[in-house]
């Protein structure tokens, strides 16, 4: 897509071209009609052309200006970003240097407002899962705490 700082440029290019143009001498019309309705639309054509010529440099620099602070945004916005991501990877820096390590899992079954709770352990020192549900302890596979924490 365009961006809006480049349309902003050209359409202010594109008025100044046009308000030299109608500044410039043209060349001499033959005397035309002189129907009412001919001579009043030639005079509306040399009012807008005036006007034109008065107001193009004033709205192609307003266009400029909009241009640059639209830039000026953009860039703003980029250089956020940036920061952004390098804060975001910041963040989990030290997750890449030690990998998270899941140690317990609490897990409700029941309904809202009624049911039982227990608990995953994980055991490190002999490598195992343990099971607390209440007054029962046993020792369990990891792939009974995943089907059990992943529903």
């Amino acid at each position: 897509g365009l961006a809006i700082e480049e349309v902003l440029g050209w359409a202010a290019d594109c008025l100044e071209d046009n308000s030299r143009e109608a500044a410039a001498p043209s060349d001499p019309q033959p005397l035309g009609d002189s129907r009412p309705h001919a001579i009043a639309a030639a005079d509306a054509d040399k009012d807008l052309t005036g006007q034109l010529r008065e107001t193009a440099p004033a709205a192609a620099q307003l266009l400029r200006r909009m241009r640059d602070s639209c830039a000026a945004r953009v860039a703003l916005l980029r250089r956020e970003l940036d920061s952004l991501a390098e804060e975001i990877s910041a963040v989990y820096s030290d997750l890449r240097q030690h990998p998270y390590q899941l140690y317990a899992i609490w897990v409700h079954q029941g309904i809202a407002g009624s049911g039982h709770y227990l608990a995953y352990i994980r055991d490190w020192r002999n490598d195992r899962w343990i099971r607390l549900d209440d007054a029962l302890v046993s020792v369990v596979e990891w792939e009974d705490v995943h089907a059990v924490a992943v529903g």
